[in-house]
Parts: C-alpha cells; structure tokens; sequence
C-alpha cells in the first residue's frame, strides 16, 4: 500500500522523502514545508488534530512551534492508530 500525503491547507510541496515500515509494509510519501527560511527541507510529519485550529493538518517539527498548546501527533502514530482501528 502506498500513501501520499498532502497537507490541508495546501502548504506542501510534492518534493519529499520516503519512508518504509517493515511491520505494516506501508510506504510514506513525506512532503517537504514550504514556508521557506527555517522550515527549508522539513518533512511534513505531524498533525496538528485540534479542531479550531486554523492551521491544523500535516506541519513540521518547526511548525510545531506555531502549534505550542494544541494537540499535535507524528503522522506514524495516527496512521498506525488509524490501521488498527480497523
């Protein structure tokens, strides 16, 4: 199975890297922040699931700092929750 991933609020790039997960045979498609400066090359891959977040959705681990008090969780563990949910 493959995922790609794409940000909500339309802030990734299609340029990414990927990941394989031996266990769940899962390939994920990271995407790549494109806020620039301090962002540049961070993979998109924490989710911000607070509701009224305006923002909230695929952000990277400089994004987080936007994101201090809300809930945030690695894409891994969502999508292994996700697929255990099943």
């Amino acid at each position: 199975m493959q995922l790609n991933l794409n940000a909500k609020n339309g802030k990734a790039s299609n340029q990414g890297n990927s990941f394989f997960s031996p266990s769940k045979a899962i390939r994920i498609k990271y995407f790549t922040c494109n806020k620039g400066q301090d962002h540049e090359g961070e993979v998109l891959n924490i989710v911000c699931i607070k509701k009224d977040c305006e923002k909230h959705g695929l952000i990277c681990s400089m994004c987080k700092a936007e994101h201090e008090n809300h809930t945030t969780i690695p894409l891994k563990i969502l999508l292994s929750k996700l697929q255990n949910h099943k």
